[in-house]
This record gives structure tokens, C-alpha cells and sequence, in this order.
């Protein structure tokens, strides 16, 4: 049985490390009582924490730690929960099928590059989960193409992040 909500909105992320702004548009856009913040107005306002966390990070980008903290800041109105699951550990193939029923579309960052400079293991990338069935095949809304695709739980390497709208 696949799990299938409605095609998100199609975001196509700016340049640079800015997929996470652009797949965190697209949530707001499909998820019900949401903020309809772009992802120029969420660049603009990650700007106070990537200055204040002390780390070099490229432009645009964030790490998981001030996603989190954006993602409960009264000021945004994210009201987002998030699972992570460690490196190198599975995410089973009904993960994302279960969690899509109980909460609806998932923002998923999870590592797309490994580079020796990079001390968590690779570069993230975020996409936006829409569907999903029980033997672990997905649609993303891809902010990099700004396409929708298929894929499996496979193309997919941890770390992994995976941000909600609570259950009601």
C-alpha cells in the first residue's frame, strides 16, 4: 500500500548550500497551518544563527543543530518535531510510510557527499517526502532540480534527519 499525499509545491533552491531553505518552503507550502515563509525570507532570518554558532559554514548552508533550533523558535511558527537516526543505521523501508500517516509530508535531511573536511561524514542535502509504500520506494519534491522523483531507502545515506508536524 503506498501512502500518497498531494504533490507539493515545486521549489527550486538559489545558489549555493541553500537546499534546506528551499525543501523547508516547500513543507510550509504543503503543510496545513503553516507559516508561507520563502526561502529568501528563511535565509535572511538563519543568518543570527550562523553567525552566532561559532562554525564556518558555506553560504547559505546550516548544520542539523540550528535547523532544530529554528524548527522550535515561536518566532517562525515552525512547530516542527524531528527523528534522527545516527550514521550508518538503516532507516527500514516502512519508516517513511509510517511517518508520512501519522504526520503527513516529512522534510528529510540526510548525507549526499562524503569529503574528508566535513567532520559528520559528507554535505546534506534536503528533499521533501510526499509518498511512500511499506517496501521502501518514495517521491521527493527535489530542491536542487526542483523536480519531482522516485526513490528508495537506499539512495538515501545518514545521517539522517527527519522533521514533522506533530500529531494532532
Amino acid at each position: 500500500m503506498v501512502w500518497r499525499l498531494r504533490q507539493p509545491p515545486r521549489v527550486t533552491q538559489g545558489t549555493g548550500y541553500k537546499c534546506w531553505a528551499a525543501a523547508l518552503e516547500c513543507w510550509l507550502g504543503a503543510t496545513p497551518d503553516r507559516p508561507s515563509w520563502d526561502q529568501e525570507f528563511l535565509l535572511k532570518f538563519s543568518k543570527w544563527y550562523r553567525n552566532s554558532s561559532n562554525k564556518s559554514l558555506p553560504d547559505g548552508a546550516i548544520n542539523a543543530e540550528i535547523f532544530k533550533e529554528m524548527a522550535t523558535e515561536d518566532l517562525l511558527g515552525l512547530y516542527m518535531e524531528w527523528y534522527e537516526v545516527p550514521k550508518g543505521q538503516s532507516l527500514g523501508d516502512e519508516l517513511f510510510h509510517d511517518y508520512l500517516s501519522t504526520y503527513g509530508y516529512l522534510f528529510l535531511s540526510y548525507t549526499l557527499l562524503s569529503t574528508s573536511q566535513d567532520r559528520n561524514g559528507g554535505i546534506r542535502h534536503c528533499v521533501v517526502i510526499w509518498a511512500a509504500d511499506r517496501a521502501g520506494n518514495v517521491n521527493v519534491m527535489n530542491p536542487s532540480s526542483g523536480a519531482y522523483e522516485n526513490k528508495t531507502t537506499d539512495d538515501f545515506t545518514g545521517p539522517f534527519l527527519i522533521a514533522y508536524r506533530p500529531a494532532s
